[in-house]
This record gives C-alpha cells, sequence and structure tokens, in this order.
C-alpha cells in the first residue's frame, strides 16, 4: 500500500527524476508503484521516471532527447553523447533517424545496455562540450558523425539545422580533411557540399534536394521581395521567372501568437506579387512522399514559367 503519510507522487514537468531522489524525498517503493499505475508518472528507463502527463504531450523527437537524458541518468561511466544523440541534445533538426542512443566510450565495463550503440574512438578535446551536464560533441563534430552515419538526405536535414544554428564551416571542413581515409568521410564531403543554412525547415530541406536532384536549377533560398503590405520572404525562388516555391509546414508560422492575421498578411503580399506576374507551387509534406507527381507539377510550373519568360521578353 502506498504510504499514508506521503503525498500524491507528480513530477514537475519538464524534470526527469530518479528512482533514488524519489525514495530521499520520502516515497516509498510502493508509492513509485502506485504513481506509475495510475499512470501519474512514466518510466523512461531503469529507476528514471517523468511526468505521464507531460510525456503524453511531447513529439515523438522530444521523446527521443528525453531517452537520452534518461540514459544519462542511468550510467556512471564517462560517456560522451555522439551523432544522432548529440544532434538531439543540440535540439537540431532530427527527422526519421534512428532511435539508439550513440555514445562514444573507450572502456570495456560501460554501458551494454540494449538500444545504445557505443563507438570505439577517440575524440580531440577541441570537438567536445559539456551542456547541461552532459559531455556531448561539438556542432560540428556532431555533423560530420551523422553524415557519415546516416543516409544523404536525413544527414543533410541535420547538416541545414546545424548550419543555420551558427555552426562554422570552416571548422566543418577541417574536421573533414582531419578524417581523410576513415571510412565514410566521403558522405560527410558529400552532405556538407549539399547543406545549407538557409534552409528553416526538414520540409524545406528535403524539397531543396529533391529539386536539385531532378535537374532543376538551381533556386534561390530565402529570396525577398517588397510588397505593399510588406517584405515577402519565398523559401526558394528563380527570379528570372519569377516563380516562387513555397514549402507550406507549420515551423515558419508556429512562433506567433496569431497565426491566422499571419497568413492573412502573407497572403495579401501573395496576390499583390500575382499581379506583377508571380507564379507559386505550394508543397506540403505529404507531397514529399509522392516523387511522381511531385516532380510532374514542379515540371509543369517551370515550363510554363519560361515560356512566359520567354514570351516576355
Amino acid at each position: 500500500m502506498p504510504s499514508p503519510l506521503a503525498p500524491r507522487l507528480e513530477i514537475p514537468p519538464g524534470q526527469l527524476k530518479t528512482f533514488s531522489e524519489l525514495r530521499t524525498a520520502g516515497y516509498e517503493e510502493s508509492d513509485i508503484h502506485a504513481a506509475l499505475q495510475a499512470r501519474h508518472i512514466f518510466r523512461l528507463r531503469h529507476g528514471v521516471y517523468i511526468s505521464a502527463p507531460y510525456w503524453r504531450m511531447q513529439k515523438s523527437w522530444e521523446r527521443d532527447t528525453w531517452m537520452v537524458r534518461a540514459h544519462h541518468l542511468t550510467t556512471r561511466s564517462a560517456l560522451v553523447y555522439s551523432h544522432v544523440s548529440a544532434a538531439r541534445l543540440w535540439s537540431f533538426d532530427v527527422w526519421n533517424a534512428p532511435t539508439e542512443i550513440h555514445v562514444v566510450q573507450r572502456s570495456r565495463h560501460g554501458d551494454n545496455s540494449v538500444g545504445v550503440v557505443r563507438h570505439n574512438t577517440t575524440i580531440p578535446a577541441d570537438q567536445l562540450v559539456r551542456r547541461d551536464g552532459l559531455l556531448l560533441t561539438t556542432p560540428e563534430r556532431t555533423l560530420v558523425d551523422c553524415a557519415k552515419l546516416l543516409p544523404f538526405e536525413l544527414a543533410t536535414v541535420i547538416a541545414d539545422s546545424v548550419l543555420r544554428a551558427g555552426a562554422l564551416p570552416g571548422k566543418i571542413w577541417d574536421i573533414i580533411e582531419d578524417q581523410t581515409g576513415f571510412r565514410n568521410i566521403s558522405k560527410a564531403r558529400q552532405v556538407m557540399s549539399a547543406a545549407s543554412g538557409l534552409s528553416e525547415s526538414p520540409g524545406e530541406t528535403r524539397l531543396r534536394l529533391k529539386v536539385l536532384t531532378w535537374g532543376f536549377p538551381p533556386p534561390v533560398l530565402q529570396y525577398e521581395l517588397e510588397t505593399a503590405h510588406g517584405r515577402y520572404r519565398a523559401d526558394m525562388a528563380w527570379p528570372e521567372l519569377k516563380l516562387i516555391l513555397e514549402f507550406d509546414g507549420d515551423t515558419k508560422y508556429n512562433l506567433e501568437l496569431d497565426t491566422d492575421a499571419v497568413l492573412l498578411k502573407e497572403r495579401k503580399r501573395e496576390t499583390l506579387l500575382m499581379e506583377y506576374g508571380w507564379k507559386f507551387v505550394r508543397v506540403r509534406w505529404p507531397d514529399l512522399s509522392d516523387d511522381e507527381a511531385l516532380r510532374r507539377r514542379l515540371v509543369h510550373a517551370y515550363e510554363k514559367a519560361f515560356r512566359a519568360s520567354q514570351t516576355a521578353a
């Protein structure tokens, strides 16, 4: 039975608590068990708990980051979090990447638990940083490690996010050159050559890669136009054709308090641009899963815009 003296066990949102911390706070094992059964708390790993209502509100990628933090609380080994795990801890965009926890661990007596990938390597001290109590690879080293590990598209999503956050391209290329001859380093070169900090979401990155793979001329990213209703910034554009390509994700609006007002202002700017001959192609997340249909749409729009530009000339 739960202890009659202990209050109902609740964990503050956004915090992790270990079994020993809960016991120190005065909760008995029966209290912890009762809270689990009542779904007041949720067990992430053996002996690590989080508020269950808070957990249910988290997006999948946020849950993956909490799992890394929970792992940190369960091990006493000197671990460095790397690859996708470091990317998650840095809050970079990690789209569709495996959920395994990646650690650099030289000791043979470290963590051998299921779902943990150990990398037996040496990382220079200037490529490590301590963040929120965890030791992890720097953004630049994280980009290179992910580029070597993941498929091209997934790695480029992370690379775009790393660059957008302010990582230094020169440092990234220095790390790549230092690893000349290492396994998969050519993949890192390819990813870095394709990456751009101007893409503002995984969807924009994926769309840009498709456009280039399909042989379209490279579009101008984050192209800005002035209108009577303010500045319009297009995700991608071919200015010479007056053709704009937009990825309609939620990320460009979710920081605004009044999304409807933001959308209305944007549509007014679009209307003005269309009056001046600009054409728009809007792509949503589900469209990225149907390459054939999306490619047909883009080819049709591009050829139409090209013919219009020739006529105007």
